[in-house]
């Protein structure tokens, strides 16, 4: 990396603010990035419901290796920065920074299972998540893939 980049990226980490020490984990910042876009997705409807939090802090737990208490203060640092954020294009940066091509798919499954959660895809949660699928270079074909399997996982499960 060059320098200038370097200085770039360690001045947005500054303006995120610091971490927790308990958040202190290999990919932490991918972490914190996935997890901010998740409360974005959550929060489109206008509703941010317990059972979206309580299915973003179960993934965020298994995508990373926490325990329960680690994920839930993942997730409050992220519902703060999703809070004060005005744009996602820095967290979608950032996560294509971190996450190759060929893993993010995964991580619109995991906004698609945030967003079906409480059973129901509200079309702003789709416009947002097809932004952020948009931002990390995933084609809208996969996109609607992902967004089929997933509704059929739901309908299953519910």
């Amino acid at each position: 990396m060059t320098m200038a980049w370097e200085r770039l990226r360690s001045a947005w980490r500054a303006s995120l603010g610091a971490a927790p020490p308990s958040l202190k984990f290999a990919r932490a910042d991918e972490a914190r990035m996935l997890a901010t876009l998740l409360v974005w997705a959550a929060r489109a409807d206008g509703e941010y419901q317990e059972i979206e939090r309580e299915a973003i802090a179960s993934m965020l737990a298994r995508r990373y290796g926490l325990d329960e208490w680690r994920a839930q203060e993942l997730l409050a640092l992220a519902e703060r920065d999703a809070g004060e954020a005005v744009e996602m294009q820095r967290f979608t940066r950032a996560l294509k920074d971190e996450v190759p091509l060929e893993e993010r798919g995964a991580i619109v499954e995991m906004l698609f299972e945030t967003a079906f959660a409480d059973g129901v895809l509200d079309p702003y949660e789709d416009q947002v998540i097809r932004r952020i699928a948009g931002l990390l270079y995933v084609d809208d074909r996969s996109r609607g893939e992902i967004r089929s399997r997933v509704r059929a996982r739901a309908m299953n499960e519910g």
